[in-house]
């Protein structure tokens, strides 16, 4: 299912984030976890992306693969752009959709001066248009409640966000945040600047006591 499906139905929604084990570790090392969350019932879960050809992001649409065919939960598969190409891109699609997964996170990925970055996807929003003129994916873009940390200001995080969802992102993921204000001011600035797709707030649970 289309995670943007799901909005039209449904205001709230439960969902989780996980990250690929390291190379070195064994994929069912995940499957606890993994039992864990979907006891809870969630809604989908996404799945982080290795950047610049790491073996983490054939890594993460296995586990995208094993969390729709074998829990019966949505995954979100997050895709990274900075350091690809467009025929890798092509590449990671189709194992996506070879494996029947509906749903990506559009990233432009964080900046490694150790890794050269490509000519295609300049931004997010790049990656995005190019995905939606090619695929049938319900494609999803990141936002920043408290702004992006390479934007100038506050009107030209927006700009940048526009531009996501005008290049075709369905619904937005928001970074994480702290005070709740903080997000409240965020949708306002959206509904100002006409964004009007889902914006879907990013926390982090607190775990452990100390």
């Amino acid at each position: 299912m289309k995670i943007s499906e799901l909005y039209k139905n449904k205001k709230r929604s439960l969902s989780f984030e996980i990250f690929p084990p390291k190379k070195d570790t064994e994929l069912s090392s995940i499957d606890e976890t993994l039992k864990v969350l979907c006891e809870l019932n969630p809604d989908f879960i996404s799945v982080t992306f290795g950047a610049g050809g790491s073996s983490s992001s054939n890594r993460t649409i296995e586990i995208a693969k094993n969390i729709k065919h074998n829990y019966g939960i949505e995954p979100v598969v997050h895709l990274t752009s900075l350091h690809y190409d467009k025929s890798e891109i092509d590449e990671f699609a189709k194992a996506m959709k070879e494996a029947e997964i509906e749903n990506i996170l559009a990233l432009r990925g964080d900046r490694n001066p150790t890794i050269a970055e490509k000519d295609d996807f300049h931004h997010a929003s790049d990656l995005i248009e190019y995905l939606k003129s090619k695929y049938d994916f319900c494609v999803l873009g990141a936002c920043y409640p408290e702004c992006h940390p390479e934007s100038e200001n506050k009107v030209s995080d927006m700009k940048g966000l526009k531009a996501k969802v005008d290049a075709g992102a369905e619904v937005l993921v928001s970074q994480l945040f702290f005070e709740n204000q903080k997000f409240y001011d965020f949708q306002e600035r959206c509904r100002i600047a006409g964004i009007d797709v889902p914006v879907i707030p990013g926390i982090m649970p607190v775990i452990n006591a100390n």
